[in-house]
């Protein structure tokens, strides 16, 4: 389900291992880097951002409950903005002691909210304030807790393995990432959207992943995107919904410059939950 999932435009994630990054905060893998406090901090100061939370995301041995435990840190009252279809029996989290399971979580150790539960290796009890609804995606494999007791559980202060952002105004997605991009060095970009190529617009080799917006109503519809060079272009369909994970590079020509995504993945995905951004 990727970032159709999220109340989220794109997630900005460390330089050199972006594609495990995206893997680890929509499917729980284990990556290698973290982005530190102090990048954090500059994207939550870049303009034209609505919100900008860090999350933090890694596995975690219960060798007692013989699994592997997928922990995702986050600022929990930000969760209903991050996860606005999730459904949740109880209440979101308000303590750093409090936890939000998901469905296969709680349903496979038959856990109910209000119950304490312990973790190997982690002092003091958590109490489970809430189950979020069957999701039928990765989502469900999580346990949801507040991003510093993360960081202090999983020994990384101040860290975080991505920053979820969502823009203010769907039409300035392209100055908030160029503003980004000057201001924090060294990120790399996780966005989504429709394949869009056409020779008349773009060069071999390049195409868009476009998100369609709407002003006023559905006859006015007109496409956004940065222009992405990938070396598999040829082989993308036209529309097909796909996730894009690259660095903003400045491309000069003769006449113009440009920043462009230089993609190292690009993967299908499933459509966005709301297929146009709106501008009111």
């Amino acid at each position: 389900r990727e970032l159709k999932g999220t109340g989220l435009h794109f997630m900005v994630v460390p330089s050199g291992c972006a594609h495990e990054v995206a893997a680890l905060v929509l499917h729980g893998a284990v990556i290698p880097k973290f982005l530190e406090a102090e990048v954090i901090d500059d994207v939550n100061r870049a303009e034209g951002i609505s919100l900008a939370t860090p999350i933090l995301v890694a596995q975690m041995p219960n060798p007692e409950g013989g699994r592997i435990d997928l922990i995702y840190g986050v600022e929990t009252a930000m969760l209903s903005d991050i996860k606005p279809d999730w459904q949740i029996k109880g209440a979101y989290p308000s303590a750093a002691n409090e936890l939000l399971l998901g469905y296969n979580v709680a349903s496979h150790n038959g856990i109910a909210p209000g119950d304490g539960i312990r973790s190997p290796g982690v002092e003091g009890e958590f109490i489970v304030t809430g189950i979020v609804a069957q999701t039928n995606s990765q989502d469900d494999a999580f346990i949801y807790m507040d991003i510093r007791r993360a960081q202090e559980i999983l020994q990384h202060p101040g860290g975080a393995t991505a920053v979820g952002v969502k823009v203010a105004d769907p039409i300035r997605m392209h100055e908030v990432i160029e503003g980004l991009e000057s201001r924090v060095p060294g990120i790399q970009i996780v966005t989504m959207g429709q394949v869009m190529k056409d020779p008349a617009y773009f060069d071999e080799g390049c195409f868009s992943p476009i998100r369609k917006l709407m002003t006023c109503c559905a006859a006015d519809l007109y496409p956004i995107g940065f222009a992405c060079e990938y070396g598999d272009t040829d082989r993308l369909e036209t529309d097909a919904w796909v996730s894009v994970t690259g660095k903003l590079e400045l491309r000069s020509f003769e006449e113009y410059s440009e920043l462009r995504i230089v993609a190292e993945s690009v993967t299908p995905c499933a459509p966005a939950r709301e297929p146009y951004l709106f501008s009111y």
